[in-house]
Protein backbone atom coordinates (compact mmCIF):
# COMPACT_ATOMS: atom_id res chain seq x y z
CA UNK A 1 0.00 0.00 0.00
CA UNK A 2 2.85 2.45 1.29
CA UNK A 3 4.49 1.59 -2.24
CA UNK A 4 1.50 2.26 -4.24
CA UNK A 5 1.30 5.97 -2.16
CA UNK A 6 4.93 6.55 -3.13
CA UNK A 7 4.20 5.84 -6.74
CA UNK A 8 1.54 8.45 -7.06
CA UNK A 9 3.37 11.22 -5.36
CA UNK A 10 5.98 10.65 -7.66
CA UNK A 11 3.86 10.47 -10.40
CA UNK A 12 2.20 13.38 -9.49
CA UNK A 13 5.82 15.45 -9.54
CA UNK A 14 6.80 14.62 -12.80
CA UNK A 15 3.61 15.73 -14.14
CA UNK A 16 3.86 19.20 -12.58
CA UNK A 17 7.18 19.40 -13.01
CA UNK A 18 7.06 18.68 -16.71
CA UNK A 19 4.45 21.27 -16.97
CA UNK A 20 6.00 23.41 -15.35
CA UNK A 21 9.44 23.14 -17.34
CA UNK A 22 7.09 23.75 -20.62
CA UNK A 23 7.19 27.35 -20.02
CA UNK A 24 10.76 27.54 -20.08
CA UNK A 25 11.31 26.02 -23.73
CA UNK A 26 10.64 28.79 -25.82
CA UNK A 27 13.25 30.52 -23.60
CA UNK A 28 16.16 28.16 -24.22
CA UNK A 29 14.86 27.98 -27.90
CA UNK A 30 15.48 31.34 -28.59
CA UNK A 31 18.93 31.36 -26.51
CA UNK A 32 20.10 28.61 -28.66
CA UNK A 33 19.27 29.66 -31.51
CA UNK A 34 20.97 33.14 -30.64
CA UNK A 35 24.33 31.62 -29.29
CA UNK A 36 23.95 29.28 -32.51
CA UNK A 37 23.97 32.75 -34.77
CA UNK A 38 26.61 33.99 -32.82
CA UNK A 39 28.71 30.74 -33.09
CA UNK A 40 28.71 30.37 -36.78
CA UNK A 41 29.19 34.63 -37.18
CA UNK A 42 32.49 33.89 -35.25
CA UNK A 43 33.31 30.54 -37.00
CA UNK A 44 32.94 32.94 -40.62
CA UNK A 45 35.23 35.37 -39.11
CA UNK A 46 37.85 33.32 -37.97
CA UNK A 47 37.87 31.36 -41.24
CA UNK A 48 38.03 33.96 -43.28
CA UNK A 49 41.35 35.35 -40.93
CA UNK A 50 43.00 32.18 -40.72
CA UNK A 51 43.01 31.30 -44.87
CA UNK A 52 42.91 34.59 -45.75
CA UNK A 53 40.19 34.75 -47.92
CA UNK A 54 36.48 36.19 -47.55
CA UNK A 55 34.15 33.91 -46.00
CA UNK A 56 30.16 35.26 -45.31
CA UNK A 57 27.45 33.66 -43.26
CA UNK A 58 24.00 33.74 -45.60
CA UNK A 59 20.23 33.27 -43.84
CA UNK A 60 17.52 31.74 -46.18
CA UNK A 61 14.83 33.97 -44.10
CA UNK A 62 11.78 32.85 -46.48
CA UNK A 63 12.44 29.19 -45.09
CA UNK A 64 10.87 27.61 -41.68
CA UNK A 65 12.86 26.82 -39.89
CA UNK A 66 15.02 29.40 -41.27
CA UNK A 67 18.69 28.06 -42.77
CA UNK A 68 21.77 29.19 -43.36
CA UNK A 69 24.79 28.75 -44.90
CA UNK A 70 28.45 29.14 -44.06
CA UNK A 71 30.57 29.84 -47.45
CA UNK A 72 33.90 30.35 -48.79
CA UNK A 73 34.71 33.13 -51.05
CA UNK A 74 37.39 32.49 -53.45
CA UNK A 75 36.83 33.33 -56.78
CA UNK A 76 33.80 30.75 -56.28
CA UNK A 77 31.74 30.18 -53.60
CA UNK A 78 32.01 27.11 -51.75
CA UNK A 79 29.53 26.27 -48.69
CA UNK A 80 31.40 25.18 -46.40
CA UNK A 81 28.49 24.22 -43.60
CA UNK A 82 24.35 24.41 -43.23
CA UNK A 83 22.52 24.09 -40.78
CA UNK A 84 18.87 25.54 -39.55
CA UNK A 85 17.38 27.16 -36.37
CA UNK A 86 14.64 26.22 -34.33
CA UNK A 87 11.11 26.36 -35.70
CA UNK A 88 9.45 29.14 -35.63
CA UNK A 89 12.52 31.81 -34.49
CA UNK A 90 12.61 34.85 -36.99
CA UNK A 91 15.63 36.62 -37.56
CA UNK A 92 16.10 40.13 -39.22
CA UNK A 93 18.70 42.43 -40.08
CA UNK A 94 19.39 45.77 -40.36
CA UNK A 95 18.07 47.71 -43.48
CA UNK A 96 22.32 48.03 -43.82
CA UNK A 97 22.42 44.23 -44.62
CA UNK A 98 22.34 42.76 -47.90
CA UNK A 99 21.05 39.89 -48.80
CA UNK A 100 20.57 38.59 -45.28
CA UNK A 101 24.60 37.77 -44.91
CA UNK A 102 27.69 39.22 -43.22
CA UNK A 103 30.91 38.55 -45.35
CA UNK A 104 34.00 38.35 -43.57
CA UNK A 105 37.27 40.29 -44.86
CA UNK A 106 40.65 38.19 -44.42
CA UNK A 107 41.19 40.96 -41.64
CA UNK A 108 37.87 39.78 -40.05
CA UNK A 109 36.09 42.99 -40.54
CA UNK A 110 32.60 42.73 -42.08
CA UNK A 111 31.01 44.36 -44.76
CA UNK A 112 28.28 46.11 -42.62
CA UNK A 113 27.80 46.57 -39.13
CA UNK A 114 24.39 46.83 -37.25
CA UNK A 115 22.32 44.39 -35.41
CA UNK A 116 20.56 41.00 -36.23
CA UNK A 117 17.22 40.49 -34.04
CA UNK A 118 16.37 37.19 -33.36
CA UNK A 119 12.75 36.67 -32.31
CA UNK A 120 10.67 34.00 -31.10
CA UNK A 121 7.08 34.70 -30.17
CA UNK A 122 7.17 38.00 -27.90
CA UNK A 123 10.83 37.50 -26.90
CA UNK A 124 13.66 39.10 -28.55
CA UNK A 125 17.52 38.74 -28.63
CA UNK A 126 19.77 41.03 -30.62
CA UNK A 127 23.39 40.46 -31.87
CA UNK A 128 25.36 43.45 -32.60
CA UNK A 129 28.31 43.54 -35.17
CA UNK A 130 30.57 46.37 -34.84
CA UNK A 131 32.44 48.32 -37.64
CA UNK A 132 35.77 46.95 -36.40
CA UNK A 133 34.38 43.00 -35.86
CA UNK A 134 33.22 42.44 -32.73
CA UNK A 135 30.14 40.38 -32.47
CA UNK A 136 28.32 40.34 -29.47
CA UNK A 137 25.09 39.58 -27.69
CA UNK A 138 23.18 42.85 -26.73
Amino acid sequence: MELVIVMAIITILTAVTIVSLRGFSPTFQLNNSTKLILSKLRQAQEEAITVQERNSLRFNLASNPVSFQLIKIAGSETVLESGVLVKDVSVNFDPAATNNEVIFSSDGGPNWSGNITVTLNSSSKVINISPAGVIKIQ
